[in-house]
């Protein structure tokens, strides 16, 4: 059963009698649930360390869970990412500040271009591309104060 997306009327009913069990508790109360982030091209701004290291991006680089492969149960904490990030694993968001000195990142923003990450249509729409739009970026998580503020 793809419990995100059910199929038969049997899947949809379990789901409904689950959501209407009270005992059940909702994810909200324990979490801050948004909506993902959405970055125009993920192979360019979801990175692995060698790519942070490469290109000295550590300021820019925010730590995060790319994929649901990479969280192994239901507690993740600091050392579960930290073992992400050191098997090369997409561990990294980047976020560029608008009007700065880039520093090494400027080496990567112009591969970007290179490859015409700007091209694309959401990056493509912005007016510095390489500056991903956000209400908000995490600064903490809840499961570790330390695995959303800059590394």
């Amino acid at each position: 059963m793809d419990v995100l997306f059910p199929r038969t009327r049997g899947e949809i009913d379990f789901l409904e009698n689950i959501a209407k069990q009270k005992h059940i508790p909702i994810l909200g109360k324990y979490a801050e649930v948004e909506v993902g982030i959405t970055t125009g091209s993920n192979d360019f701004f979801t990175v692995p360390l060698s790519i942070v290291e490469e290109y000295d991006m550590h300021c820019y680089a925010r730590p995060m869970v790319g994929r649901s492969v990479q969280v192994k149960g239901a507690v993740f904490n600091t050392e579960d990412w930290q073992a992400n990030r050191d098997a090369q694993a997409k561990a990294h968001l980047l976020v560029f500040p608008s009007g700065k000195n880039l520093n090494g990142a400027a080496q990567y923003i112009a591969i970007g271009e290179e490859n015409g990450i700007h091209k694309g249509y959401k990056c493509g729409i912005r007016e510095d591309w390489y500056i991903v739009p956000s209400s908000s970026y995490p600064k903490r998580c809840c499961y570790a104060a330390t695995i959303c503020s800059p590394v």
